[in-house]
């Protein structure tokens, strides 16, 4: 026996290989889940949010927190990075689902 309690002779077979590969291409050609729309739109507009509170909020941080009044502008700009990074990663997810449902297939 070897390892994983797999007979090696079995492990390099064709029929072992084509078994996985047919499982993988099944679960990739099947609709998109509707899940993933509805992620995809809860981080678009979790990003959306950010952009609307942060004004309100990044100021109060600095105030109440005098160790980071120092690094002002760096903690803007991660703020809203992570705002972007959520923005973009929705939209992606929307992307792909619209793109998988009309028949292009799903890039991720």
């Amino acid at each position: 026996m070897g390892p994983a309690g797999l007979n090696p002779d079995i492990r390099q077979s064709k029929r072992y290989f084509d078994k996985g590969f047919r499982r993988f291409r099944c679960i990739m050609s099947k609709k998109p889940s509707t899940a993933q729309l509805v992620w995809g739109l809860a981080l678009a507009a979790a990003g959306v949010g950010l952009f609307f509170r942060f004004p309100e909020v990044i100021p109060q941080l600095l105030e109440r927190y005098g160790t980071f009044a120092a690094m002002r502008y760096f903690v803007y700009f991660v703020c809203y990075l992570v705002a972007v990074v959520l923005i973009v990663g929705g939209a992606r997810k929307i992307y792909a689902y619209f793109r998988a449902s009309k028949g292009g297939g799903s890039d991720r």
